[in-house]
């Protein structure tokens, strides 16, 4: 059988968290993908963990799980602050890791098991951005909020960084 893991932070210890829905429904979506391949002869076995937000949390996962290294996929993390740790992993035991939610995977490079989902932000992305702000939104004013609790290297971010260089050049 082919075995595919997941690795979501359902955070199940905040029910209250409006961020699980999100991968509630990416699961679920999955799951209906993996049915349907089932139902075509497809032998497949399926392995989810709830990963929650923290780095910790993933390595406590992978220290717990040991069968994870056998897998033919993982599926996940979904945080950029999980993806080194992730990637460490699938480099050691050369398993295959699709990473779904997270653009910023420094590892992409270096790291041949290591496949991304979600795409970089492209320049073209950011030049869209720039003709929009300095035509369409030109006399709009935009206040940013600095949280001290979300790391520099989290990727919303490095975006919103990158949104005030353009708003300031």
């Amino acid at each position: 059988p082919l075995r595919i893991a997941f690795l979501l932070p359902f955070i199940l210890e905040n029910k209250n968290d409006p961020t699980a829905s999100r991968f509630v429904e990416f699961y679920a979506g999955a799951l209906k993908a993996i049915y349907d391949a089932k139902d075509s002869g497809t032998s497949i076995e399926v392995y989810t963990y709830d990963t929650g937000k923290k780095a910790e949390s993933i390595n406590a996962v992978f220290l717990k799980n040991h069968n994870l290294r056998d897998a033919d996929l993982i599926v996940g993390p979904a945080y950029s602050s999980q993806v080194a740790i992730a990637s460490r992993f699938a480099f050691t035991n050369k398993v295959k890791m699709l990473i779904p939610f997270t653009s910023r995977i420094p590892e992409i490079e270096t790291n041949p098991y290591i496949f991304q989902f979600n795409t970089i932000n492209s320049d073209i992305e950011f030049d869209f951005l720039n003709e929009t702000f300095s035509t369409k939104w030109k006399d709009m004013h935009y206040i940013f909020a600095d949280i001290e609790q979300i790391p520099s290297s989290d990727e919303g971010i490095i975006i919103s960084q990158k949104i005030k260089e353009i708003l300031t050049a």
